[in-house]
């Protein structure tokens, strides 16, 4: 229900507002960039210089393509989504119904630890590709 309310309101704020949605999509990227571990190991601040610069260039890229903006808020709503269901992934599950003390967790004994090996040397890489490549496929022209 969250993703949806908050898909949706992605999609409002694209289209009533240009100024908060150029915000939504710099903040995203930028969030997108830090999730699949972009930047340098030990440097935070060249990691955030690096950040900076690559989510200036896609959006850039974005201006001078003129992207549409009709995606935003599926991606908003789909991006919440997978998050909940990769929370539910985990060891420890996830409270979906909070307050409500019930928490979540896959029927499979699968219980993925975050931090380790699996999630920074299979998944991460996996997600990286993916991410580039829904990133060329959405400004390939047409």
């Amino acid at each position: 229900m969250f993703a949806v309310a908050l898909g949706l309101g992605a999609h409002w704020l694209a289209n009533a507002y240009p100024i908060g949605r150029d915000i939504m999509v710099v903040l995203l990227i930028g969030l997108a960039l830090r999730a699949i571990g972009v930047g340098i190991p030990g440097n935070k601040i060249g990691s955030i210089m690096v950040n900076i610069g690559m989510t200036a260039g896609l959006y850039a890229v974005f201006m001078s393509l003129d992207v549409g903006y009709a995606w935003l808020g599926l991606a908003v709503g789909v991006g919440c989504l997978m998050h909940v269901v990769g929370d539910c992934m985990t060891e420890r599950g996830c409270p979906v119904l909070w307050p409500l003390a019930a928490k979540f967790v896959l029927p499979w004994k699968i219980g993925i630890k975050t931090g380790r090996k699996f999630e920074q040397k299979i998944l991460a890489p996996i997600l990286s590709v993916a991410i580039v490549g829904l990133l060329f496929w959405r400004l390939a022209p047409v």
